[in-house]
């Protein structure tokens, strides 16, 4: 569905009808809980697709997802999230964000550069999507695209790291590339809706989005900021999650992070007896 009337005229933000969009093809933290609570407070639809598709890397699950749902959705806007992005500003509507342009499609952020020095153009754990037909053929195309196109462009100068089969590196070599895309992608900085859990530093609520981007084991950040600011493990802060009905209490998505266990006293003993002995 086109989100621009037959008069030609932007619709207001009041009226935007919006989608919080999120999957995994193995999900295994809590943040679907985090997207719910937050949709649910805006009047917003939530999906977490949890459909088991045939993929040629990891990345097609976001790209699939989303051009499934644009096929399929009326929304006028879908708001993508990653499983490990958390939403801290429960009260601040993602409408915020939708320009009065009606030449852009998609709105996404930069990325920091993380704590090993190590930076993108653009990350796409968090990004809105106009639905309509000439975004959902960037999509389609984002699919098709081969790789090896992408990475003879691609200037890590320019564009920054580089991953291979990565959904952004596409969509930004489209978004680039494509004269008719010009435009079409505004970029904000991180801290718009894409900060990081060493960013938050004071409150947390300092920023809008914690994405638990850059870590091997998602519980190990999630933990943290569980353990600095006095959160639940959705997140959430504790009279939020005092209300939270048990059907989402429960879920398949509150387990309690598990954090690795140090290995023991006798087991590190024993690595240096056997490097002693080869």
């Amino acid at each position: 569905m086109d989100s621009v009337p037959q008069d030609g005229k932007f619709v207001a933000p009041d009226n935007v009808k919006i989608l919080v969009l999120s999957s995994h093809s193995h999900p295994k933290i809590s943040g679907p809980v985090n997207h719910q609570v937050y949709a649910t407070r805006h009047g917003y639809d939530y999906l977490f697709d949890i459909t088991p598709l045939a993929l040629t890397t990891p990345y097609d699950q976001k790209l699939e997802v989303i051009t499934r749902t644009m096929r399929r959705t009326r929304c006028d806007w879908i708001l993508w999230v990653d499983d490990d992005a958390y939403f801290m500003q429960l009260d601040k509507p993602i409408t915020d964000f939708i320009p009065d342009d009606d030449n852009v499609d998609v709105v996404i952020c930069r990325s920091p550069v993380n704590l090993k020095g190590i930076w993108s153009y653009i990350n796409s754990g968090v990004f809105l999507i106009r639905n309509r037909a000439r975004a959902l053929s960037v999509f389609e195309e984002a699919i098709r695209l081969p790789m090896p196109t992408v990475e003879a462009w691609w200037d890590r100068e320019k564009y920054g790291h580089f991953v291979a089969g990565g959904d952004q590196e596409r969509l930004t070599y489209l978004f680039e590339t494509k004269a008719d895309l010009k435009g079409a992608m505004l970029i904000h900085d991180h801290s718009a809706f894409n900060s990081r859990a060493y960013h938050f530093k004071a409150a947390h609520d300092e920023y809008f989005v914690c994405h638990l981007a850059s870590h091997r084991d998602k519980n190990v950040p999630l933990a943290d900021m569980i353990a600095r600011f006095g959160l639940d493990k959705h997140l959430l802060p504790m009279d939020v999650a005092a209300n939270l009905p048990d059907s989402l209490r429960k879920s398949f998505f509150s387990r309690p992070p598990i954090l690795p266990k140090p290995p023991s006293l006798t087991r590190r003993i024993g690595r240096k007896v056997k490097r002693l002995v080869r």
